[in-house]
Parts: C-alpha cells; structure tokens; sequence
C-alpha cells in the first residue's frame, strides 16, 4: 500500500501505470479474499487512489470494481 499511496507514485507515465496495477490489485484482493482481509482498511486506500488514467487496461477493471462495491 506505501507503493501506491508514494508522493512520487505518479510522476511519470511508467510509475503511473504501475501504481495502477497496484490500485487494481488491492481491489482485486478486496474482492477475491474479503473473508481474509480487513477491506474496510483496505477500500480508503483504493479511493484515495482514483482516479487512474496512465493504462487504460486496468481504468476498466478499476472502475467496474468501484461499481462494483458501490453496487455491494
């Protein structure tokens, strides 16, 4: 989480791409292994992390997961 919650985690396309495969991971392990994890201390991090527009790829799946919980 310090990975994508990192001042510096966007400072360029690269960087940006990556802290959103973490945004997307992070909500994948809330979604996947809720039972496991505490993902109300999980989901702010994910918030704060919106909104992702560095790879289009994972902008998908992290927005579908944002509908998602918001539906849940």
């Amino acid at each position: 989480m310090q990975a994508i919650s990192a001042p510096d985690a966007r400072k360029d396309d690269e960087f940006a791409a990556a802290t959103e495969n973490g945004v997307a991971s992070l909500g994948r392990i809330c979604t996947m292994h809720d039972t496991a994890v505490d993902c109300a201390a999980l989901l702010p991090v994910f918030l704060q992390s919106l909104p992702c527009l560095a790879d289009e790829v994972e902008c998908d799946r992290i927005h579908a997961m944002l509908c998602a919980f918001i539906e849940g």
